[in-house]
This record gives C-alpha cells, sequence and structure tokens, in this order.
C-alpha cells in the first residue's frame, strides 16, 4: 500500500522528492507504534496518540511532519477506498465501515478548519 502511497506523493501531492522517504517513514512507524494494517483509516484519536508519543523524543517540525505525513495518508486511503468501493458492491458491513471512515475523515477535516492559527 505505502509504494502506491509514494506514487501518489510523487504525482499529485507536489512534495518535493527529498522529503517522500521521511513521508513514508512517518506513515510506516505510525502504523506499526499502533499495530494497525497500512491498509486501514486511523481515527483522529489514533493519530493524536502516535503524534504524542513521537514529540517526547522528536523536534517540534518532526512532529509536523508526520501529521502532514498522516493527513496526507489518510487522503490517499479514502480515495483508493472510493476507488475500490465503485467496482464492488457493498453490503451492510462495507456500507458501516465506509460511512463510519467517512464521519472520522468529516471530522478530522472540521478539527483542521476549526483550530485556531499559531501565534
Amino acid at each position: 500500500m505505502l509504494g502506491g502511497f509514494e506514487g501518489y506523493l510523487t504525482s499529485k501531492a507536489a512534495l518535493n522528492e527529498k522529503y517522500i522517504p521521511y513521508y513514508l517513514k512517518w506513515v510506516s512507524y505510525c502504523y506499526s507504534f499502533l499495530d494497525q494494517p497500512d491498509n486501514s483509516l486511523l481515527t483522529s484519536e489514533q493519530v493524536q496518540s502516535y503524534l504524542n508519543h513521537i514529540s517526547k523524543t522528536r523536534e517540534d517540525w518532526q512532529a509536523k511532519q508526520a501529521e502532514a505525513a498522516l493527513r496526507h495518508y489518510g487522503y490517499y486511503l479514502s480515495s483508493e477506498v472510493g476507488k475500490v468501493s465503485a467496482d464492488i458492491q457493498p453490503g451492510p458491513a462495507q456500507d458501516d465501515a465506509l460511512w463510519t471512515a467517512l464521519e472520522n475523515k468529516t471530522r478530522d477535516q472540521l478539527r483542521l478548519r476549526l483550530r485556531p492559527p499559531d501565534s
């Protein structure tokens, strides 16, 4: 899954190529830390838990870079889920999972937009 994410970062995220390995590392470390499969969407609580964990031993800019990487990966995963769900006829369990993922993503986006600017 991370191979496709690398392609996404290169082509769509307009990210400088020298930062891509770091974005991949942060996402990989996060999923290892949370013991989650890398194809699952994370909740905002899970992301915050990881960011709190790394902020104890990393610089501020590194935690922000990790947050950006996870935000990009969440967007990438949600777009991939949309492509897959268009190919399959979802059942009730899949509908619940898709709605939960959409709800979590919407909540995260609202929190980002309503967050006060840094001073």
